[in-house]
């Protein structure tokens, strides 16, 4: 299980596609998503879009979901590869989904927006003022617009006197936002009162009785002193080395990090200006992050590098991605296996360093970020894909090189943790292909790929329209899928509001809200235990 230590630096996917040839470079927004790991839990989106062939792809198939795990209903195995011939179609009449109308996001005040040209076609890029007139939205099968390496949408204002505008996808929410994320924040508040009275009390009391904790990687603190004076600058940011630190008298504090999961710091003391000081850092790094998959790959000897044209083989060899990379390919000069030295200069550069003068530099330009990239176990990031030598033989190559192929739409509409589980979900088909050959952890984006499984199981979406929607940006029947599955159960529940929680500190209870809405009571069980087992349910969340 890998802790996040940088959870609030943002990263996101870069405009342009991989470049076509070594000499290309992309395009790329400022501001990235910068998770622990960009193949884990921890992973970090970058723009893996590649649009590829546009050939009709055929009639979608309605087909079972991969397997999760040992003790899976029957159901719910993997049997996509036959055909509807072999399995017969469906003998119910099909029912047109009820239209997904959507909204404009309120929170985000302002709206980027393309006013129509004579031709009715995508023409000047426009910024809202404040108080502009809400946008409604409701799909239509024509193909959706881009521009500015944007996925637009043609919507017309509320107020129907306004003239009709193309609006970003992104920026529109779907019917029940509110009152989904609502309830899911609820669950939050009542798992908060239930961890904040047993369990981290009681991680609390582990660490005060500690003479001294151990770091794998050097991690980001903040000087106590800075705390205690009122005035926190960029100068209050120290590194704490690697390695085993004694702790001072006083070990804990309830001052930290806004976002950290623990309601307490741990205080080390450490070199700083050529004296010691007190330093804050979370409290759930002191417990440090599972990495017995990569030890038992290890063991196993299967910790070996592997070429691009075998990470080829692998997946073409999938009938499944075969039909969505056909003409596509990953090339050896894009695949580099690099130190986590190397990892933390690429979080900052964007790309390979140059020797140790550049990771010096790259340390020295943003020391939060460099510290973030070293232990990452995989990235993707303008073309490239980063592996670290310590993470071989656990199946990162394939996870990177899924992102690597993707369409960015995903995660620019439906965010960085929905498109991470959706990743990591298709990644466990190569990979259990696989057999012996890798070790993947279950831990990897537990909580996020259990949603699309979830989605799978009981949302009435299919593997077929997850890769149209993954491969090829074809996003709304997944909406469609849900909105006609929330009806028949009965209730109200956002697909956009449902992949906005599935970050780190709500993703279990979102998957509880699911559970609730779509009467999925065995699941809903089994995650209340999980929040009152004695385990750290965010800290899970956490794992790569």
């Amino acid at each position: 299980m890998e802790m996040r230590k940088a959870r609030s630096l943002r990263r996101k996917q870069s405009e342009s596609p991989p470049p076509a040839d070594p000499g290309d470079t992309s395009e790329r927004e400022p501001g990235r998503d910068v998770d622990q790991s960009a193949d884990s839990g921890g992973g970090n989106t970058e723009d893996r879009g590649d649009r590829g062939n546009e050939e009709d792809l055929g009639p979608r198939r309605q087909d079972d979901p991969p397997a999760n795990d040992r003790e899976e209903p029957e159901e719910f195995r993997r049997t996509r590869r036959r055909s509807v011939g072999e399995v017969g179609r469906p003998s119910t009449p099909v029912v047109r989904p009820p239209v997904v109308k959507l909204g404009w996001r309120p929170a985000q005040g302002r709206m980027t927006y393309w006013v129509r040209d004579g031709s009715g076609a995508v023409g000047a890029r426009k910024e809202s003022l404040i108080g502009m007139p809400r946008v409604l939205y409701t799909p239509v099968p024509d193909r959706q617009t881009r521009a500015d390496g944007q996925l637009l949408v043609y919507a017309e204002p509320e107020h129907r006197t306004d003239p009709p505008i193309f609006v970003r996808r992104a920026d529109l929410v779907d019917d029940g936002y509110e009152k989904t994320v609502a309830a899911i924040e609820t669950l939050v508040r009542q798992s908060q009162d239930r961890l904040q009275q047993t369990f981290w009390p009681e991680k609390r009391r582990e660490l005060d009785a500690m003479t001294e904790i151990t770091l794998a990687q050097p991690v980001s603190g903040l000087k106590v002193s800075a705390f205690e004076s009122g005035r926190v600058t960029a100068d209050s940011l120290v590194t704490v080395p690697a390695g085993t630190h004694p702790l001072p008298e006083i070990h804990s504090s309830t001052l930290g990090f806004p976002d950290q999961l623990a309601p307490f710091s741990a205080i080390v003391e450490v070199n700083v200006e050529g004296g010691r000081q007190a330093v804050l850092i979370p409290g759930e790094i002191v417990w440090g992050s599972d990495r017995s998959h990569a030890d038992t790959a290890q063991e196993q000897g299967v910790a070996q590098r592997i070429t691009a044209e075998r990470v080829m083989e692998v997946l073409i060899g999938d009938e499944y991605f075969a039909r969505h990379l056909a003409g596509r390919r990953l090339t050896g000069d894009r695949l580099h296996y690099v130190t986590s030295q190397e990892m933390g200069a690429v979080f900052v550069l964007d790309g390979m360093p140059d020797g140790e003068e550049q990771i010096e530099i790259a340390r020295t330009a943003n020391e939060i970020l460099f510290n973030a990239g070293l232990s990452t176990p995989g990235l993707s990031v303008n073309g490239h894909i980063f592996i670290q030598l310590d993470q071989l033989g656990t199946g990162t190559e394939y996870h990177e090189a899924i992102h690597w192929f993707s369409d960015p739409t995903v995660d620019r509409v439906l965010g960085h943790w929905f498109n991470e589980g959706l990743t990591e979900y298709l990644t466990r088909y190569p990979v259990s292909a696989l057999g012996e050959e890798a070790v993947r952890s279950e831990d990897q984006y537990g909580p996020q790929r259990q949603a699309i499984e979830k989605l799978v199981r009981h949302a009435g979406i299919d593997d077929e329209q997850l890769c149209e929607a993954y491969f090829r940006g074809d996003i709304q029947p997944l909406y469609d899928a849900v909105a006609a599955a929330a009806a028949t159960a009965g209730g109200t529940f956002s697909l956009d509001a449902f992949a906005t929680c599935l970050d780190p500190a709500r993703a279990i209870e979102a998957l509880r809200h699911f559970d609730e809405v779509f009467g999925v009571a065995d699941e809903a069980r089994e995650h209340k235990t999980d929040v009152d087992a004695d385990a750290d349910p965010k800290a899970e969340a956490e794992a790569e």
